[in-house]
């Protein structure tokens, strides 16, 4: 079952509420600024969190990553798994050596990445061929209904010198992931009233995100960079951690453990690192309704399907269209195969 936790008080433990949120399935933890009716921004933060469920457009999502041998020109390659980030997310290792990851519900338009290192043999021979490494199952419920896509297989050339390239996107998770690692130990030392140290880490994750080189503007590692910007500012003194830094370090944890969208106090408009745009509509709507608190203009959830559907016409109906296709790919692979077979 997934939990969301939303702090509203100095009062209550925020690391209770943490706990609540990742001991869930996919739950979140965020916080609202409700000291001053005035400046309150508790409407758009809880905004966030309706706009993801009534969203949901996959449930009860699982993957499993499955090592997979080959036998290339009469050389066995076998793969084995040595590490898999996926967040925050609960990992089972299974009796035959595959891992399988437990997400949960999805939101519309909301993606989860896995970053998988594996351990090759050195290559023996010369070959140009495609090599198995991983094989990939899903199983998720659309409408109620349970989905199996059939398992999907990823391969790589091989060669005697490895390749150190990387793409933009696998570049930009490392980071993300690399980023994450400074920022829990950031909070560590600040827990520990050890500011200089956590400003010094956050410092470094700062010049890492600079130093970046992508082939176009990455907007996760733009949105990631501000939000470091911030904590680095909430974290100079003990004062300004306990009221901003804590619960903004805390929710910026579970956001990017769950690869989702938390509202962070009065930077709910600034930090928006995995934000749908279900949420983004939410959002303005909110902050319209604050500025003239008349229910009439705000729209109904069945008004924002309509402009949703009209901006994405296939958002709804994806994960079942992407099965689909996959099913008519291999059901013509299938018969490429037997038609090469039969004039062989």
């Amino acid at each position: 079952m997934m939990m969301n936790s939303l702090k509203l008080s100095m009062r209550i433990s925020q690391q209770a509420l943490e706990a609540i949120a990742k001991n869930s399935i996919s739950g979140t933890f965020s916080y609202a600024e409700v000291n001053d009716s005035e400046t309150s921004n508790l409407s758009t933060v809880f905004s966030q969190c309706l706009a993801g469920l009534l969203s949901i457009v996959v449930q009860e999502l699982t993957v499993t990553i499955q090592p997979e041998d080959d036998t290339v020109l009469g050389v066995l390659t076998k793969s084995v798994i040595q590490k898999i980030f996926a967040g925050d997310y609960k990992k089972t290792t299974n009796a035959d050596g595959s891992v399988t990851i437990t997400f949960g519900d999805l939101y519309q338009q909301e993606v989860r990445k896995i970053v998988v290192e594996f351990l090759l043999p050195a290559v023996v021979v010369k070959t140009t061929a495609d090599t198995k490494i991983i094989g990939v199952k899903r199983s998720f419920k659309v409408g109620g209904l349970l989905k199996n896509p059939r398992p999907t297989v990823g391969t790589v050339t091989r060669t005697k010198t490895p390749s150190s390239e990387e793409s933009d996107k696998l570049k930009a998770e490392i980071l993300r992931i690399e980023t994450l690692e400074t920022i829990e130990s950031a909070i560590e030392k600040a827990e520990k009233r050890d500011f200089v140290n956590a400003t010094r880490l956050l410092t470094d994750a700062q010049g890492n995100l600079d130093d970046a080189e992508f082939e176009e503007p990455n907007p996760s590692i733009e949105a990631l960079k501000q939000e470091v910007d911030l904590m680095l500012e909430y974290m100079q003194d003990g004062d300004i951690y306990d009221k901003k830094g804590r619960p903004f370090a805390m929710c910026s944890r579970t956001s990017h453990g769950r690869q989702r969208f938390a509202g962070r106090g009065d930077d709910v408009k600034n930090v928006r690192s995995f934000a749908t745009p279900r949420m983004d509509t939410f959002l303005e709507q909110a902050e319209a309704f604050e500025n003239n608190p008349d229910p009439s203009s705000v729209k109904s959830v069945e008004e924002d399907e309509k402009v949703e559907a009209s901006a994405d016409p296939l958002g709804n109906v994806a994960p079942s269209l992407i099965q689909y296709l996959e099913d008519a790919i291999e059901a013509l692979n299938n018969i490429r195969l037997l038609i090469t077979q039969s004039r062989g």
